[in-house]
């Protein structure tokens, strides 16, 4: 048979802990402070990039590519202005996680997202403050290949 385990009360008192790197906070005691390069990493990460602000760019047009891309759908974000690498990437970062997909920055004024968003990214644009958005349909595509190829009748 085997031998039973002494459980640990989390509410017993912490003073037979003293092998515990946490045995301070189990017993109320303050911890000491956080080294000087620990805090000022904090502090620079929180001094992120603010997300750029759309409304300074007059159209935003959403298309649906998958050229180069074997085959795999993205839906390109085009007319992004003013803004540098870093607002880009977090405002793509943005856009990914409440999409569920991945984005990346394209271009200085171009994102994608994985998969076909046309529906969904309007609504998620208009909160970062873009005034106009044109979605590009497939239509378009056939449009523009007639007008090459014109039928002969």
């Amino acid at each position: 048979m085997a031998k039973k385990k002494k459980k640990i009360d989390p509410g017993a008192d912490a003073s037979g802990f003293g092998h515990n790197p946490f045995a301070a906070a189990l017993a109320g005691e303050s911890l000491p402070d956080a080294p000087e390069e620990v805090l000022e990493a904090l502090e620079a990460k929180k001094e992120q990039p603010d997300v750029w602000d759309l409304s300074k760019s007059p159209q935003l047009v959403l298309r649906r590519d998958t050229k180069r891309r074997r085959g795999r759908v993205v839906t390109m974000i085009e007319g992004i202005e003013g803004a540098t690498k870093a607002q880009l990437k977090q405002l793509a970062s943005q856009l990914g996680k409440r999409l569920g997909s991945g984005a990346s920055v394209d271009s200085e004024s171009a994102l994608l997202i994985q998969g076909d968003h046309r529906e969904s990214l309007p609504a998620l644009l208009t909160e970062h403050g873009a005034k106009k958005i044109k979605t590009l349909r497939q239509t378009i595509l056939a449009m523009s290949l007639s007008a090459r190829f014109p039928s002969e009748e």
